[in-house]
């Protein structure tokens, strides 16, 4: 059922989140010391070494776990609406794509950008889907307690009313809209 599909939604986006929030604690490490490199002078060759290294990380980020965004994106461009996975992945992959482009042109780089995005959005994910999980229980639990029957007033009008009316258990599937109930305190 609709649990079914979330748990393997849930479990899916943990893979994604497990494999880019690994990878992007490495790029941060990285990025740290490229940027403490450029305050206290580093050797340009160990500076494209970090570069490469934090291109090669931030490529599984970006294209794996960054994959159900990239998806989406694609999916409400074609159907003419711009949804919140659109800015997700304009704004990683923009960041992914300048840096390259930066490694090239030494320029600064900010993979560490793509993969944050990427992470901490895969994480917001998990953690809603977990939740939908947790009420969609809860709604189930209180469609059970919905009765079976309910007690019906056959030919309802006042006159009959001020006389005392007798109700008939009914099951639920035959009341229709327009029908009166008579609901006991």
């Amino acid at each position: 059922g609709r649990n079914t599909v979330l748990e393997k939604e849930r479990r899916d986006y943990f893979y994604r989140f497990s494999i880019g929030s690994f990878f992007a604690m490495n790029v941060m490490l990285f990025t740290f010391a490229i940027y403490a490199g450029y305050f206290h002078g580093m050797d340009g060759r160990l500076k494209s070494f970090f570069e490469y290294l934090s291109w090669a990380l931030a490529t599984p980020v970006m294209f794996y776990s960054g994959y159900p965004f990239i998806v989406n994106s694609y999916k409400s461009v074609k159907n003419g609406v711009l949804n919140m996975d659109v800015l997700v992945f304009l704004g990683s992959f923009s960041a992914y794509a300048y840096s390259v482009w930066a490694v090239f042109s030494d320029l600064e780089v900010y993979f560490d950008t793509t993969c944050m995005i990427i992470t901490l959005i895969l994480l917001g994910r998990f953690i809603e889907i977990g939740a939908k999980l947790r009420h969609s229980g809860a709604v189930s639990r209180l469609l059970s307690y919905q009765p079976q029957t309910v007690r019906h007033l056959a030919d309802f009008c006042m006159e009959k009313y001020e006389n005392g009316l007798e109700a008939v258990l009914v099951p639920l599937k035959l009341v229709k809209p327009g029908d009166y109930l008579e609901v006991l305190p």
